[in-house]
């Protein structure tokens, strides 16, 4: 076989997949944009490989990502199975009477076997196979992928070294809560309250390592890089020192420091200091309350956050310093002048020399914490003879790389299975496919055996098409994914691990038709997302397709796609749009829409 990796980055378009194409072992990939049938094109090869390379549906393995995909894909490939041994049935009894319609173009491919010697005693064959693998479908193997990781584990335990009888935890997060708590309880127990308060600023509290964990778990193999060090907690005196002057000094004049500032804004232009462009007496308002309820807290408020802002993103500390505002005069005119613009330039030296220091402990701190964090997780869930789904994963994983198991472990799962087929390949990460790749596509080939049955099916036919001199036990490895949805990594996949898994593929060829959209929306977006670089990834190739349905919304106009601009006006305080902000109106906006689709005479062709 061929091992040339395909050139993932080129802008070339795939071939369109041929379902009825021969059933050569390898890794094939099959891209599969919203609408072009993939469920369809899963059941489609499922009976294909039932009926024509003889495996039974135990054979098979199944992947999706989630329980309700599970279900519904399991009762798909039951029901196309019972139409493709229904229709060999009636072509038995009556060879001229096919399967019609254009989602029977498979089901006509297994019962058109010509008028040759042997066709319908071949066909019977065909047509035995189904039958059983219907009678036996409770057998098959589809499954999320965790469910299969814990069946591998489990029937393997001797190969893999999992434990067993171990309790599966549906939520790892309390455990992860216990780890937070005596990490926090160990590093903070000694340390000023006002340090703890501007370390939680900073993401060292409890919410914040909590999230550092689920990240963590996302990314198990992450390397851990801190140039920290064991970084000493920050001396704090100075700070202090500087926010009680400034206290004082607020506390004695506020209202003069204020009126200041304000007579000069409101001053003719020509005896003017401070430059009104720069400085408002809005603002300088907004930011005296602001300071009133810094400087007024007890105690102080964290100080974590030293920003390069300016003007009116400037905290108060900082926009009514003695150094802010010489920077923001007219013509080179000395600033207004007094004890609290000269008490905060002190409060910003003290707070620009310690925030480092500040940021350089919290990172210590969170290295060491995610230096502990693997151990002290798995530790605690061998005690407690436990593991998460995240685990089920790693262990595999481990399992099949892991130099005094791996050849036998692989061995063992690639024996029970003779094709895979991965739904949602997209949302894969680097340890699903490194499983996936381990199992199923290491040593692949067809008849070793020479007796020219490379199927395996004992009649010599050969149906599946094999390669000479490799191993007899060859597998198919299919999958099947939209890489374009790979950009919002769901469920952990990453566009990277779609493109190394494109780069060893024998294969990949693309679903070509859309079954679900009218003709005019499916030409627009062909249009809209047709450019070179429109995923800004060469990883991501933008496959036009056709469309199998007209135009059933029959409108004014003949627009395919019409692009809505919201402006920021559209909020009551003009700032950009939020998500939670489009999620509370634009149902309103598309019932709108429809509404005068409805008023314009609109109606669907169904």
């Amino acid at each position: 076989m061929n091992r040339t990796p395909p050139r993932v980055e080129t802008a070339e378009p795939l071939a369109a997949w041929d379902p009825c194409a021969p059933l050569r072992p390898g890794v094939r990939l099959l891209e599969a944009s919203a609408g072009t049938g993939k469920t369809f094109g899963i059941a489609d090869l499922f009976v294909r490989l039932v009926a024509e390379a003889d495996l039974t549906v135990a054979e098979i393995l199944v992947v999706t990502f989630t329980n309700a995909a599970t279900a519904e894909l399991r009762e798909r490939l039951r029901r196309r199975l019972r139409e493709a041994g229904l229709a060999c049935q009636r072509a038995l009894a009556n060879p001229a009477i096919l399967p019609e319609g254009d989602d029977a173009v498979v089901l006509r491919h297994i019962v058109s076997l010509g008028d040759g010697v042997g066709a319908l005693a071949h066909l019977a064959l065909r047509e035995r196979r189904l039958r059983e693998a219907i009678e036996g479908f409770d057998e098959a193997q589809i499954s999320t992928i965790h469910g299969f990781c814990q069946r591998a584990l489990q029937q393997h335990a001797f190969e893999s070294g999992a434990g067993f009888d171990l309790t599966l935890l549906t939520d790892t997060r309390p455990l992860e809560q216990e780890v937070i708590d005596d990490f926090l309880a160990g590093a903070l127990h000694s340390v000023e309250p006002q340090v703890v308060a501007m370390l939680a600023d900073l993401g060292v509290d409890h919410a914040g390592l909590a999230s550092l964990a689920q990240a963590r778990a996302r990314h198990p193999d992450a390397k851990i890089r801190s140039d920290a060090g064991t970084a000493p907690s920050p001396d704090l005196r100075a700070y202090f020192a500087a926010i009680d002057a400034a206290r004082a000094a607020w506390q004695g004049d506020r209202d003069g420091a204020i009126a200041l500032l304000i007579d000069d804004l409101e001053s003719p232009a020509k005896v003017r200091c401070l430059n009104a462009r720069s400085v408002t007496a809005e603002v300088v308002t907004a930011k005296a309350a602001e300071l009133e309820r810094w400087l007024t807290g007890r105690p102080p408020p964290p100080i974590s956050s030293a920003p390069d802002a300016t003007g009116r993103t400037a905290p108060a500390w900082l926009y009514l310093s003695a150094s802010f505002l010489a920077a923001r005069t007219v013509g080179g005119r000395a600033a207004p002048q007094h004890r609290v613009f000269d008490a905060l330039d002190d409060v910003a030296t003290a707070i620009w020399a310690v925030v480092p220091k500040a940021r350089d402990h919290a990172e210590a701190i969170v290295a060491a914490f995610l230096d502990r964090l693997d151990n002290e997780l798995r530790d605690r869930k061998r005690a407690r003879n436990s593991q998460g789904y995240d685990d089920l994963l790693r262990d595999l994983r481990d399992a099949l790389l892991a130099p005094a198991t791996a050849t036998t472990l692989r061995r063992r799962i690639a024996g029970a299975y003779r094709a895979a087929l991965i739904d949602e390949f997209q949302d894969t990460d680097d340890i699903q496919w490194t499983i996936f790749r381990e199992v199923f596509a290491g040593d692949r080939g067809g008849d070793s055996d020479g007796d020219g049955d490379s199927d395996g099916d004992g009649d010599g036919d050969g149906e599946v098409a094999g390669h000479s001199g490799k191993c007899a036990r060859d597998h198919h490895l299919v999958l099947i994914g939209d890489p374009k949805q790979a950009i919002y990594a769901f469920r952990g996949g990453d566009i990277h691990t779609y493109a190394r898994a494109a780069a060893q593929a024998d294969e990949i060829r693309s679903l070509a038709v859309n079954h679900r959209s009218d003709r005019r929306l499916v030409v627009a977006c062909n249009h809209l997302f047709g450019g070179r670089d429109t995923f800004a990834t060469p990883a991501i190739r933008f496959q036009a397709v056709g469309a199998a349905r007209p135009d059933r919304l029959l409108a004014d106009g003949d627009h395919g796609i019409e692009l809505r601009w919201l402006p920021q006006a559209l909020t009551d305080t003009g700032k950009p749009l939020t998500n939670g902000w489009l999620d509370a109106n634009l149902p309103d906006l598309v019932a709108s829409d429809v509404a005068a689709l409805v008023a314009g005479g609109a109606r669907i062709d169904a």
